[in-house]
């Protein structure tokens, strides 16, 4: 048995695709609670305690983070751990995966979409600001989504390839980024339309973009 882990670690193609597979679960939200999808709400709402199916979409943010670790664990036998951002890449690949987890036992206490007497996850307007437990834990989920890519150009000194990948998942990211700010700062953002969509498109980028270098990593150069 713990010869056919080690073997599975170090398949990172497998590793990466499942933890992609767990980390876009949202995608049963289309199942479970058309509606939250339907009306743009964010990604985090659907583990809030009020809403359908929520412990499901937990469990899987906990496996998708586990997986995310099992990866980062398999990355030291291949990448040169002498270089910094070597080194950054495994300890931001650690970081993700551990803020997911964290994520999963921090939700939201209601979905701001669905219910308007639920008090906005995020505020920072003129006039208050407050920032739940969850946000701080989702902040460093999206630091790690802009953070890998970008370490990923660096190690391997913008090759084509990894540009070319890295590129539309950096902008999905930003876009992602721009529309939480913007709803934020007018203390309205408990799921916006166009933040909960962007963000949709931003996992699906990000999720395609780790299989494509986990796949890559057996052929590049260290």
């Amino acid at each position: 048995m713990i010869d056919v882990l080690r073997r599975f670690s170090r398949s990172r193609l497998a590793l990466a695709s499942l933890a992609m597979i767990l980390f876009n679960n949202w995608l049963l939200g289309l199942a479970f609670n058309w509606e939250l999808i339907k009306k743009g709400g964010s990604i985090s709402e659907l583990s809030s305690p009020d809403q359908p199916a929520h412990w499901l979409f937990q469990s899987l943010d906990i496996a998708a983070g586990i997986m995310i670790l099992v990866l980062a664990y398999s990355l030291k036998d291949r990448l040169d751990l002498k270089r910094r951002s070597g080194r950054w890449l495994v300890g931001s690949s650690v970081l993700l995966g551990a803020a997911n987890i964290a994520d999963a036992f921090m939700p939201l206490p209601c979905s701001g979409t669905l219910d308007r007497a639920c008090d906005s996850p995020v505020h920072l307007g003129l006039h208050g600001f407050s920032i739940p437990t969850h946000a701080i834990s989702s902040t460093i989920i999206g630091v790690c989504f802009l953070a890998l890519p970008i370490l990923s150009l660096i190690y391997y000194r913008l090759q084509r390839r990894i540009t070319l990948a890295a590129f539309p998942t950096l902008l999905a990211t930003l876009i992602f980024f721009i529309f939480l700010f913007a709803e934020s700062a007018k203390g309205s953002y408990s799921g916006s339309t166009s933040a909960g969509y962007s963000q949709e498109v931003q996992m699906l980028m990000f999720g395609a973009w780790l299989i494509f270098w986990a796949k890559s990593l057996t052929n590049l150069a260290r």
